[in-house]
């Protein structure tokens, strides 16, 4: 985001003025967005994708089972994705997107066939969120603005990621159709790549 925003984020200043800087900071809102639409995703797939796949003619319990499964493969992703080298972060978050595009594609061309698989690389696409919180304390320097940073991105990026499976159940209301509820995961994709880069 430019010498001008990372010098507002290390600045250690009072907590009302820190929010004041975060708020013309490129950096914070690259972060925000990259939070907000990598959480829109994970939220959109606890809400939706047992239902996505009962739909397709997966029962309700193997379709619980699933998105079980993307639970249980994303906590060692969790675990191990902090631990990766700022260096390597751009090319971790490509590889994380990258299960996602498969996994969103996947449901997209055969959602029963390869459901399994599609779900295991959602799990695994999900470790953009530790990433985003690893940011969060790197692109602050200090304790207050790390804390003023990580209230400006967590509450802007869960009230917008909150929108997601509302705006994924209308479309699908609307349209009776998953085409347009699986654009939205695309997009939110699309801006957590787009977000990802001024954001490491």
């Amino acid at each position: 985001g430019g010498a001008a925003s990372r010098a507002h984020l290390r600045g250690a200043v009072p907590p009302a003025v820190a929010l004041r800087a975060l708020a013309r900071s490129r950096t914070a809102w690259a972060l925000t967005v990259f939070f907000a639409a990598q959480s829109m995703q994970a939220y959109i797939a606890f809400g939706w994708f047992a239902r996505f796949l009962d739909d397709h003619g997966v029962s309700h319990g193997r379709a619980g089972a699933m998105v079980a499964l993307l639970t249980a493969v994303g906590i060692p992703v969790s675990l191990v994705a902090p631990r990766v080298p700022r260096d390597r972060h751009r090319l971790v978050i490509l590889l994380f997107c990258a299960c996602n595009v498969v996994s969103y594609v996947g449901l997209a061309v055969d959602p029963v066939g390869g459901a399994w698989a599609w779900m295991a690389l959602a799990g695994i696409g999900g470790g953009t969120f530790p990433i985003a919180l690893t940011l969060i304390g790197l692109r602050a320097h200090t304790p207050v603005t790390t804390a003023a940073l990580s209230a400006f991105v967590q509450v802007i990026g869960y009230i917008v990621a909150g929108t997601g499976p509302l705006l994924f159940g209308a479309l699908f209301s609307a349209t009776g159709s998953w085409g347009l509820p699986l654009a939205v995961l695309f997009v939110s994709l699309a801006l957590t790549l787009v977000a990802a880069w001024p954001s490491t």
